[in-house]
């Protein structure tokens, strides 16, 4: 678990550069599907992006590979390899003996356009006031109790997001609220 928390960290770093230098443009060196055929993120056939083909696709088509020995990487793989020797791992050498220590890699795309979208705002006045039903609430028939005037204000987003994509950035930028531990440990 700790080596797959690993893997998602560098991916999240390399994302986070790739952004932050690139911003939402396609550029020369991403990889994108080669099919738009349903694989997992370990089969996935990639190919980079050249300047030939580049307009064929949009940055929900680049796709950005956890480290491992049985993948491509972007042209920026020289990210990848300072990230892990600066922790004291070489890039070329992710296949181990222990499999649990052993990283293929994946692929997971950059940035996922949720479905199923709604949102509302609700108001209330008491921070513990039920705002959400759960499945058991639900079952047993309970309705959630509608302030039109409350002193407090919440919105509820509800969405949809493909298999091991998050909305923890999604809301982070819909709130413009910082996520990091660090922050979320000083509101309470």
């Amino acid at each position: 678990m700790y080596v797959h928390s690993y893997q998602s960290y560098i991916w999240n770093t390399v994302v986070s550069r790739r952004l932050g230098q690139h911003g939402l443009n396609v550029i020369s060196g991403d990889l994108v599907h080669k099919s738009s055929s349903q694989q997992s993120s370990t089969d996935m056939q990639v190919e980079h992006v050249t300047e030939s083909n580049i307009q064929e696709f949009s940055i929900y088509d680049v796709v950005i590979p956890s480290p491992g020995y049985d993948i491509k990487y972007p042209l920026y793989k020289d990210w990848y390899r300072e990230l892990l020797s600066e922790d004291g791992l070489d890039i070329e050498v992710l296949r181990h003996k222990v499999k649990d220590y052993s990283l293929p890699g994946a692929y997971r795309k950059m940035l996922v356009k949720p479905c199923h979208v709604s949102w509302e705002c609700l108001t209330y006045d008491h921070a513990h006031t039920q705002l959400l039903l759960s499945d058991h609430d639900k079952l047993e028939g309970r309705n959630l109790e509608c302030q039109l005037d409350g002193k407090l204000t919440a919105l509820r987003l509800e969405l949809s997001l493909p298999t091991s994509t998050y909305a923890t950035m999604a809301l982070r930028d819909i709130l413009k609220r910082d996520t990091s531990a660090n922050y979320q440990s000083l509101l309470n």
